[in-house]
């Protein structure tokens, strides 16, 4: 039995490539957002259903360059609903990830000061 690679936990995009991608996120967090809660390595997001195609794209982009994020996106009738979630051992870099997809000025719905994930 051949054993299987964890996927390796750091992004494979380039700093030019990161860039574009970050400002797509932050564009369909601005534009579509409806709600978000933050819960140890987990992040739940939902969208508002016009953006179903430009969520639909970014998480397949995303899947493609970061294998080591288990992303759970759902489709409803009047909504997105993707979760995130990241191993232990990414805790840091999930932070600074997760908080990409968050709005820029929090409303209280994350957890403030130090790492929601790890309790640090």
């Amino acid at each position: 039995m051949q054993a299987v690679e964890a996927a390796p936990i750091a992004c494979t995009l380039d700093m030019g490539a990161m860039g574009e991608r970050l400002g797509d996120i932050q564009r369909l967090t601005r534009r579509h957002l409806r709600f978000y809660r933050l819960e140890g390595l987990t992040l739940y997001l939902a969208y508002y259903r016009e953006a179903a195609d430009e969520v639909t794209r970014l998480v397949g982009l995303e899947r493609a360059c970061c294998a080591f994020l288990e992303f759970d996106l759902q489709i409803q009738h009047d909504s997105v609903e993707l979760s995130i979630t990241a191993p232990e051992e990414a805790c840091d870099g999930a932070k600074w990830l997760f908080a990409k997809f968050m709005p820029e000025e929090p409303t209280g719905a994350v957890p403030q000061g130090g790492c929601a994930c790890c309790g640090g």
